[in-house]
């Protein structure tokens, strides 16, 4: 199910203490069709030198929200992402230590329906956009 929601009041890229990467750290608000007034919170995988495949997984759900956003290219500032409504796609982790509650996690991003498309331009978001 895709949830229609606001990428929202809290976004940064922030160094990942255990692995020497570099994470987007956002905060969505779910707007609908269900679980209106809900907030995800997300960690990205932008730069993770200890392993390729979860950084390729995270560049690809930036890329996507990039485009989600109507940006064609890198933002220029994080900012640039702030307040755009997009439909994100969920599913739950189950949690692995009894201690802890399951997770959310975006799967993917989505331009909302409905929305207007980006303007014309570059031929989409390029993985070598990202800045790092």
């Amino acid at each position: 199910e895709m949830l229609r929601s606001l990428v929202g009041s809290e976004m940064c890229i922030r160094d990942s203490m255990k692995r020497g990467g570099k994470q987007l750290k956002m905060r969505m608000d779910v707007e609908g069709p269900t679980h209106a007034g809900r907030v995800v919170f997300e960690r990205i995988a932008l730069l993770n030198p200890r392993s390729e495949q979860n950084q390729q997984i995270g560049r690809a759900l930036f890329g996507e929200l990039c485009l989600a956003c109507g940006l064609d290219s890198k933002p220029n500032k994080m900012g640039d992402l702030l307040g755009h409504v997009v439909d994100a796609k969920l599913k739950i982790e189950k949690s692995k230590d009894p201690q802890y509650d399951d997770k959310n996690r975006t799967v993917a991003f989505a331009k909302a329906s409905g929305a207007m498309a980006p303007a014309a331009g570059g031929g989409g978001f390029n993985d070598d956009d990202i800045p790092f």
